[in-house]
């Protein structure tokens, strides 16, 4: 009897490694672009579920307006296509989120936090602007996995509009 109840957890144990091997491999195939590159071509994204590496740059001060979540990239100061970013209904916290969470405790003067990042999830774009509240962004992002966080390079280009 107990021969057969260490069978029974060794199979369950193989088949969860397996299961969640497969999601590894299965999540590693999807490509990893720059946030700059998703601008640039932002058409061929569409609908698509991405990585993407670039700044959240989050507003930790109460707004009426202006306070939604936006990625940024240092390659594209100049650029005025906006992609705002949504945690999907599916989202769960892990490492990465706690330590960005982390980041949103130290706000800067003007009370907005920065953290590099490489997020897992679908990007969507409009002809029209049709994201954020108010629907101000050309786009959005919508987060099922927070990959990687880190703090910000002190020496970061930042667009006027930060400043």
């Amino acid at each position: 009897m107990r021969f057969l109840l260490i069978l029974l957890v060794l199979f369950t144990m193989s088949r969860g490694s397996v299961s969640s091997g497969r999601q590894t491999r299965h999540t590693s195939s999807i490509p990893t672009v720059s946030l700059w590159r998703l601008i640039e071509n932002h058409a061929q994204f569409h609908n698509r579920v991405i990585r993407v590496k670039a700044i959240l740059v989050e507003n930790q001060t109460p707004r009426v307006d202006g306070g939604d979540p936006i990625l940024y990239d240092v390659a594209c100061p100049d650029s005025d296509f906006s992609v705002v970013v949504l945690f999907a209904d599916s989202f769960k916290s892990n490492a990465a989120y706690a330590a960005l969470r982390r980041i949103n405790d130290k706000p800067d003067a003007s009370g907005k936090t920065c953290a590099t990042v490489s997020l897992f999830g679908k990007f969507e774009v409009s002809s029209k602007r049709e994201y954020g509240h108010l629907d101000w962004a050309d786009s959005q992002f919508v987060i099922y996995r927070i990959e990687k966080t880190s703090p910000v390079a002190p020496n970061a280009i930042w667009p006027k509009k930060f400043k």
